[in-house]
């Protein structure tokens, strides 16, 4: 099982602390690092639509 957290990828910023949000960003880089053929780009996307959900939404 893998141990990222979001504080393993700094670039996604979300100003506060939040499981929900933790929960969304661990699930995209579970699914990256499981997937060999997973590009950053896609990460990124992932990544991307999670935030763009968190700032809509107010997770």
């Amino acid at each position: 099982m893998s141990t990222t957290t979001r504080a393993s990828f700094p670039r996604y910023k979300v100003k506060e602390d939040n499981a929900m949000m933790d929960s969304l960003i661990y699930t995209a880089v579970f699914l990256h690092e499981s997937l060999d053929f997973c590009s950053e780009s896609i990460l990124d996307g992932l990544m991307y639509q999670i935030l763009k959900a968190h700032h809509l939404l107010r997770l």
